[in-house]
Parts: structure tokens; C-alpha cells; sequence
């Protein structure tokens, strides 16, 4: 009878542990919500970030009929996870170039456009650029605008369920008068939770 009842509770318990299923449910704050398999960041997410940023930028009054010239020095990384920001770099970039509203200029590669963007960052945060700067300065001047931005996220779990809350930042920003012109933000929430059933 003891035996009986041992395989009873172990039947009793791989049934209530079978029913345990975890349903990812991403959620765009832009767009319908669809289910994907992480919270962690996709190709759909590259895809509908440089969609909603160059349609905004492009609509913008900013951008004129002659064609400005943009120096683009792509997307910094702030999460806590490793994104390819060279790909989303590389889409909003393209974009950009077919739309043939503005002249494209890009630095040689990713590491040099994060070096660029740091520096960027402190120039924009003085009100006077030392001498020893104003060289690298007016080596940007070719340009009429630096085009910029930055990922971050928010990331919350628990028990039961865990979301992931991103934040893309894009900004363009004006050498000739220090101002930032132009400035839109893209949100992406995910969840991912477990039910029991």
C-alpha cells in the first residue's frame, strides 16, 4: 500500500509540473503586439526603430529642400545585453541615403563612432571648447548636423514573469548654433511570463 501511494504522489506531482508553460508576449508601444520567443533584443526590433526614426526625422521641418549635410555617428549602447548596433546603424543610415533628402557623411567604423559620440557628449555638456579640441571641431564642421543616438533598458524579473523595457534615442544636432534641432524616442516593452495551467 506504501508503494502505491509513493507512485501516486509522484504521478500527482509530474502532472501539476507538466502544466507549467512560458508564453512570451512582446509589446511595441507603436505597433500591435505579436509573440515572440525573448525579451531580448530581435531583427524586428532594428527594423521597426529605423523605420519610425527616419520618418520622423525626414518629416521634420529641419530638413530642407537643398539637401543638408548629416555626419551620422550611429547608436550607443547602454543596455546590459550586447546588441549589434551596427546593424540598426547601418538601416537608418541606408534609409537616409535612398530617401535623397540628405547627404550622408559616416566615420570609419563602429568603435570610431562611439569614441566620436563620447566626445560629442562632453562638447555638447561646455560652454567653450578648449584650443586643444577645436581642431577635431572644426573637422566637423564639413557637416551642418551630427546625427546621433543611444539604446537603454529597463529590465525587471521575478518569479513568475520578467519585461524588458527599451528606449531607443535619436538626436540632431546643430555645429553652427549648438542647438539640438530635432529629437524622437522609440519605446519597445516586452514581457515574458509563466502560467500554470
Amino acid at each position: 500500500m506504501k508503494g502505491i501511494s509513493i507512485i501516486l504522489l509522484s504521478t500527482a506531482v509530474l502532472t501539476f509540473t507538466g502544466c507549467a508553460t512560458t508564453e512570451s508576449i512582446y509589446k511595441d508601444t507603436n505597433a500591435s503586439e505579436s509573440t515572440v520567443k525573448s525579451t531580448r533584443w530581435q531583427a524586428q526590433d532594428v527594423q521597426s526603430t529605423a523605420m519610425a526614426m527616419v520618418d520622423s526625422l525626414l518629416n521634420n521641418p529641419v530638413i530642407g529642400g537643398d539637401r543638408p549635410i548629416v555626419r551620422f555617428s550611429g547608436i550607443r549602447n547602454k543596455t546590459s545585453q550586447h546588441i549589434d548596433t551596427k546593424r540598426l546603424s547601418d538601416r537608418i543610415r541606408t534609409q537616409l541615403i535612398q530617401s535623397q533628402k540628405v547627404r550622408v557623411l559616416t566615420d570609419m567604423d563602429a568603435e570610431q563612432s562611439q569614441r566620436d559620440y563620447g566626445k560629442m557628449e562632453t562638447q555638447l555638456s561646455n560652454t567653450r571648447i578648449a584650443d586643444k579640441d577645436s581642431k577635431r571641431k572644426r573637422s566637423y564642421k564639413t557637416s551642418e548636423y551630427h546625427l546621433f543616438g543611444e539604446i537603454t533598458e529597463i529590465h525587471s524579473t521575478d518569479s513568475r514573469a520578467s519585461s524588458r523595457a527599451y528606449q531607443i534615442t535619436l538626436n540632431l544636432y546643430d555645429y553652427q548654433t549648438d542647438e539640438l534641432l530635432w529629437a524622437d524616442i522609440k519605446d519597445i516593452e516586452k514581457a515574458k511570463s509563466k502560467s500554470f495551467f
